[in-house]
């Protein structure tokens, strides 16, 4: 047998003896050791109305010395915002907490140049951005977006640069019926697309569905509800849904340059919760009797009162018409939120206009941004929406 083996149960207690002094000495015992951690940096006490426009590093690296079971209490590096209610630019300190016998010999971070911004919540319409051609035998028939338009909170800063909120289905060689979901893209006032993770979106996805016919013998229309008259100041339509959102026609009873059937005007005047209208369909073209066409449809109006999103309305004008063409602005108001819109007087409102410029565009439908018009006193406001859609239809169809 080796000689290595020789008492061997003695150099056994002899090594289980030194591990045990050794595990006594660095968690039982106060002998000081040096140590250099990673700690998570924490975030506590921020205010619900702020976010950290340009977060802090993930970790932050400390050296220090003092009992081994002391040094293992240490978790993590606080920046702590109590106290902090408004927006600001400065540098915060970074706190550990439970050193208590514990000495700090080297923090590599020990404040940071922090950046808060009023955290703010818009509302966009979604748009269909479609990418590729379906099968040349094919043609889409009907299109539907379950969802019409999205909201965006993040910081003031960040939202107020997103300008479009689309998805962008490919239909690239596309032979059959399509449904699925597709995540909800954004772009600045550039186009470029943007992708800060300090923007939430609700929903992030929506679900887009086509149907598709043989090639010549169907056109789809879309639904365009009309309106007339206005809301109450302090009320704001929200959303309308036309059912059906399409119609199917024979292509050979549709002109060429026709894409949209009207509605009847749907009266808003005084209008203050929602309702469902049933109205006559106007199409531009003389319907056979025998065609079986629907005349009608259900129009769902959904109004927002004001007083939930803090804002008045304002009624969007129009500069640039033609009378060859009718137009349809969707919706027809904007909302403007703010907390010093209380403190205007008469005057002071009657300053405050919208207006979309439509000279020289062609029928169809437009996505534009109005151009506003505040009062001096005004700093600090949210239009809502950023955009809005205006139908251009050929006037007598």
């Amino acid at each position: 047998m080796p000689r290595i083996f020789n008492n061997a149960w003695i150099k056994l207690l002899a090594l289980v003896l030194a591990a045990l002094l050794s595990l006594y000495v660095y968690q039982v015992s106060s002998f000081p050791v040096t140590r250099t951690l990673f700690l998570p940096i924490e975030i506590t006490n921020l205010d619900p109305s702020l976010v950290v426009l340009k977060p802090p590093m993930d970790r932050a690296r400390l050296k220090v010395r003092g009992p081994y079971s002391s040094t293992e209490r240490i978790k993590a590096a606080i920046i702590d915002f109590a106290g902090q209610t408004e927006p600001v630019s400065k540098s915060f300190p970074v706190v550990i907490p439970g050193l208590e016998d514990v000495e700090i010999i080297e923090q590599s971070l020990a404040s940071v140049e922090l950046i808060l911004e009023l955290k703010i919540t818009i509302s966009l319409p979604l748009s269909v951005d479609k990418r590729g051609k379906v099968d040349k035998n094919f043609d889409i028939g009907s299109e539907e977006l379950l969802q019409s338009s999205i909201e965006i909170t993040g910081p003031e800063s960040v939202v107020e640069r997103v300008k479009v909120a689309q998805i962008e289905p490919d239909l690239d060689g596309l032979h059959e019926d399509l449904r699925r979901s597709y995540q909800v893209l954004l772009y600045d006032e550039e186009n470029l697309p943007m992708h800060s993770q300090l923007l939430v979106l609700r929903p992030k996805e929506v679900v887009f569905s086509v149907s598709l016919v043989p090639i010549g013998s169907i056109k789809v229309l879309k639904v365009i509800p009309a309106y007339e008259g206005q809301l109450p100041e302090d009320f704001l339509l929200d959303r309308v849904t036309p059912k059906p959102l399409y119609i199917q026609v024979d292509a050979d009873m549709v002109p060429a340059g026709v894409f949209a059937v009207t509605t009847e005007p749907i009266d808003l005047t005084g209008v203050r919760k929602n309702f469902t209208a049933s109205v006559a369909l106007n199409y531009p073209f003389e319907v056979p009797a025998a065609s079986g066409l629907a005349q009608t449809c259900e129009v769902e109006i959904e109004i927002l009162p004001l007083v939930e999103v803090g804002g008045m309305s304002v009624q969007v004008e129009l500069l640039g018409t033609s009378e060859e063409y009718d137009y349809i602005v969707t919706p027809p108001q904007l909302s403007l939120v703010s907390e010093e819109l209380v403190q205007l007087d008469n005057d002071e409102r009657a300053v405050i206009r919208a207006r979309l410029n439509v000279e020289g565009l062609p029928p169809g439908e437009h996505r534009l941004s109005p151009q506003i018009t505040l009062p001096l006193t005004l700093d600090r406001v949210r239009i809502n929406p950023n955009t809005l859609t205006v139908t251009i239809i050929q006037g007598g169809e």
